[in-house]
C-alpha cells in the first residue's frame, strides 16, 4: 500500500505511482498550459483529478472539459 498526502504547491509533481500507473498534482494559474501533442508516458497510465478551476484536457487530439471533480485517465502511450 502507498499512501500520499497533497500539497498543491506552485507546477506539476507526481504524487504517487508505480510502474504501471502515476497519480500526479498540479497548480496551473489562469490562461497557463502544460503539456503538448508530443508529451506522452510510456510506461505509465496517469490520473489527474480536478480540484478546483476548470479547463479543456486535450487527449490524442480529442478535447475533455475540466470541471471540479472531474477524474481524467490518460492511459499509457497517449499524446497529452
Amino acid at each position: 500500500m502507498k499512501r500520499v498526502t497533497f500539497r498543491f504547491g506552485e507546477g506539476f509533481r507526481v504524487a504517487i505511482g508505480n510502474k504501471r500507473s502515476q497519480a500526479a498534482e498540479m497548480v496551473l494559474e489562469p490562461g497557463q498550459s502544460e503539456g503538448g501533442s508530443d508529451n506522452h508516458h510510456r510506461g505509465a497510465d496517469q490520473w489527474l483529478y480536478v480540484v478546483s478551476g476548470k479547463g479543456v484536457a486535450i487527449v490524442n487530439g480529442r478535447r475533455s472539459s475540466l470541471l471540479p471533480g472531474t477524474l481524467l485517465l490518460i492511459e499509457r502511450g497517449e499524446n497529452h
